[in-house]
């Protein structure tokens, strides 16, 4: 999820850590860690002083920090079955939904991991990887659907995902903060600049469709195909190197124009609390790798069970992609900004939702285009036309509710309507 300029690295209070290690009024400590003001009875503040015990603490205080990170990670108790399960080859439906539930966690670990390690990386670096790997479970969903010859799936997950980001998070986290206050307040000028964006990159990528409509009709297939190879890869390039320029506007030359508008945020943050990280650089980086091979996995899994639960069930190649797949790498950001949402953050929030749409248009979009043209399966731009018509006016709806300032419960009930409404005509409408 994840933009650099929102992130907001999980934080232990190492001071407090520090200030346990000596006595209060200054009294001796002895070698095993004690001093003559040590309670007889443990307390869960005092730090384990032998090795293994210090490594005990460390090992259970991350793992505390990761649960309680997103509570979305307690379904990783269906990793392990998912896994099982594609190994001795259960049925299809069966192997569809554990891998299903398990992918979930691990997209959310992905995000965790990256903001670990980002957080102690210089702000370019830190932001050009966010950028970069942020949405890493798009990635490898997208590689593996295009590896398995499914580009119209990947086609309805691209459109999913924005329409998942603009519409369903941006009205639970309205919800989510309507419920708690009765009106929310957010910085219009960075909001407005970012969602204008956002608008317009979501006109950009469905230009093509709504251009190809016109001018392929009557043209045979083959022209078709091949216009639409030109169209797609000119269109890569052009969102790279837009890409670039995003960053570095990001990051280089209007940095105080995002940093301004999460001032008041950080400072409230900060003042009692030294920001730092949970986990080493290294130790990070090997657990993101790890999570992403685990990953990897288990969408290739549920990619091999597609097709036979296509055919023997109501659930459509197009439900999978449009409705489900956005899914599996948004939930468990969606949950984490309903709660920055519910303490008053709702410029983190939005700013959130909609860095996550630029990014996955202006790189995960492009870097799935070559990837297809490298393997020999073209991802096209042409998408479908109620998928893109509901994604058009929808993201229009949103761009008009962020210009107000402000939020309230009520938009947010608006935002789930409008999104439920389109969810019953990607079902029950015809496709071509």
């Amino acid at each position: 999820m994840s933009s650099n300029l929102f992130r907001k690295p999980f934080s232990l209070t190492s001071k407090k850590l520090r200030h346990n290690s000596h006595d209060a009024g200054g009294s001796h400590i002895s070698e095993n860690g004690y001093s003559e003001s040590t309670p007889l009875l443990p307390q869960s503040n005092v730090i384990a002083t032998s090795r293994a015990e210090q490594w005990s603490y460390q090992i259970y205080h991350a793992a505390r920090q990761i649960y309680l990170h997103n509570h979305i990670h307690g379904l990783l108790i269906f990793l392990l079955p998912a896994i099982v399960s594609s190994l001795v080859h259960c049925p299809a439906k069966v192997r569809f939904t554990l891998n299903f539930l398990a992918i979930i966690p691990l997209a959310s670990l992905l995000e965790f991991y990256l903001e670990e390690f980002c957080a102690k990386q210089r702000l370019i670096l830190g932001g050009i990887l966010a950028g970069v790997l942020g949405n890493g479970i798009e990635l490898i969903i997208g590689v593996v659907a295009i590896c398995n010859d499914e580009t119209l799936i990947v086609q309805d997950a691209i459109l999913g995902s924005l329409l998942f980001n603009l519409v369903l998070v941006t009205g639970l986290c309205c919800v989510a903060g309507g419920v708690r206050y009765k009106e929310q307040h957010f910085a219009i000028p960075i909001l407005s600049s970012l969602s204008g964006f956002a608008m317009i990159l979501v006109a950009m990528l469905l230009t093509p469709t709504a251009l190809a409509t016109v001018a392929w009709s009557g043209k045979d297939i083959d022209h078709i195909t091949e216009d639409g190879r030109i169209i797609s890869s000119g269109s890569a390039i052009i969102f790279l190197v837009t890409y670039g320029g995003y960053l570095m506007f990001q990051l280089r030359t209007h940095v105080s124009l995002f940093e301004s508008s999460l001032a008041e945020e950080d400072s409230s943050d900060m003042t009692s609390e030294e920001r730092h990280s949970t986990l080493k650089p290294l130790v990070a980086v090997i657990l993101y790798l790890v999570t992403a091979g685990l990953a990897s996995w288990c969408v290739v899994s549920l990619f091999q069970a597609i097709p036979e639960v296509a055919e023997k069930s109501s659930l459509s190649r197009t439900t999978v992609g449009f409705i489900l797949l956005p899914f599996l790498g948004g939930a468990g950001g969606a949950i984490a900004l309903m709660t920055v949402s519910f303490r008053d953050k709702q410029d983190l929030a939005l700013g959130c939702i909609v860095g996550n749409v630029i990014n996955i248009t202006l790189f995960v979009v492009p870097v799935l285009i070559i990837v297809g043209r490298v393997v020999g399966n073209e991802l096209s731009l042409y998408f479908g036309h109620v998928e893109m018509v509901a994604v058009l006016i929808s993201s229009m709806m949103v761009v008009l509710l962020l210009q107000n300032g402000r939020s309230t419960y009520f938009d947010g009930l608006l935002l789930l309507g409008l999104y439920t409404m389109v969810i019953m005509a990607v079902v029950v409408l015809p496709h071509e």
